[in-house]
């Protein structure tokens, strides 16, 4: 009888918090994750298929590398070990490559989209010089918005 009361107790504590639970640590071992959204934009203007990569600063910590597709409004959810499951808590360096749909993607030699096929020249596809950072944090959602800027309106 004491468990029922105590079950009763703490049971509405936890929908009244209106946060989810990490998804807990997964088999094989996965990491726990965390709510991540935001809208990508280029100028001020949402962008919509931009690909984006979400590389850990420390990947020993973290060797996994979250993903999203913005969609038509130019927001994203991110997903790591399935649809939309977030991100382990982490600082990231965010890379975005936005696809030139007038080009034909060929077999060319690259790892990924060569710059070419980027509208922005892949200035923010390399994780070692794109200057997008994200933090991940144990909250109900991490609202990461990422403001892209014309390569050449760059200062």
């Amino acid at each position: 009888m004491l468990f029922a009361r105590i079950i009763f107790a703490v049971l509405p504590l936890v929908f009244l918090s209106g946060c989810p639970a990490p998804s807990g640590i997964k088999a094989s071992g996965q990491l726990p994750v965390y709510p991540v959204v935001g809208q990508v934009t280029l100028d001020g203007v949402p962008i919509r298929n931009a690909r984006i990569a979400f590389h850990p600063l420390d990947p020993n910590r973290v060797p996994v590398r979250p993903v999203a597709i913005s969609r038509g409004d130019g927001t994203y959810t991110l997903s790591t070990y399935g649809t939309s499951d977030g991100a382990p808590l982490q600082e990231y360096t965010i890379t975005v490559v936005i696809p030139n749909e007038n080009l034909v993607i060929d077999d060319c030699a690259c790892d990924g989209f060569d710059p070419i096929h980027d509208i922005l020249g892949g200035v923010y596809m390399d994780p070692t010089k794109s200057s997008l950072r994200g933090v991940v944090r144990s909250q109900c959602e991490n609202n990461i918005p990422i403001r892209l800027i014309t390569p050449n309106a760059r200062p």
